[in-house]
């Protein structure tokens, strides 16, 4: 299995992901391979401005929601127990500059929430299903169904996961994303 990180250090490494991790993700990609992207809003406007560019696109998507419970603080040692409920988009990407649309759109994925990018290389119906299954851990079965998945480290770069990609072929094609931007990748093993 290949478990690879792409960390940007220096500069502003935001910016950098944000232009990036769509472009990495494409690819890695083999021509017949289909991204899905599970992005959670940190607002409603995030939201609903991913799924008009969704609709733009004639994507296949579906929106649905998750609940938490954070502490939100009263007084100075008293907590009280908040219910939040944040929008999720799941769809189905056909265009990399859709995927890059929404990089631009939400802000959520550099601060609280990670995007998660799965490549099939097959259709399968219930592939939003796959994401459910991610957000508790993932499974090496889980693993074995799909080509990839990218997890954002928020605004610092991205986890690689694959049973189907070589080592070469992501250094490699990674290298070319990162070329013209002058982004050097240097590979650490452990």
């Amino acid at each position: 299995m290949i478990w690879a990180g792409l960390y940007f250090h220096g500069g502003d490494f935001g910016t950098l992901a944000r232009a990036l991790v769509p472009k990495v993700a494409f690819a890695l990609l083999p021509s017949k391979g289909k991204p899905y992207v599970e992005a959670e809003a940190a607002s409603e406007g995030e939201h609903l401005e991913g799924v008009e560019a969704l609709k733009a696109d004639q994507a296949a998507f579906t929106e649905d929601s998750r609940s938490y419970w954070r502490d939100k603080p009263r007084f100075v040692f008293l907590n009280e127990k908040v219910k939040y409920t944040i929008p999720v988009l799941y769809g189905e990407i056909t265009k990399g500059q859709t995927l890059e649309r929404l990089f631009q759109i939400y802000n959520s994925w550099q601060h609280s929430t990670d995007f998660y990018i799965l490549a099939l290389d097959s259709d399968l119906t219930d592939w939003k299903d796959l994401f459910k299954k991610i957000s508790g851990e993932i499974l090496f079965e889980l693993i074995d169904k799909i080509l990839f998945l990218i997890i954002t480290a928020q605004e610092h770069g991205m986890t690689i996961l694959s049973r189907k990609l070589s080592r070469s072929m992501i250094e490699e094609r990674v290298r070319k994303v990162l070329a013209p931007a002058q982004v050097r990748l240097i590979v650490n093993e452990k």
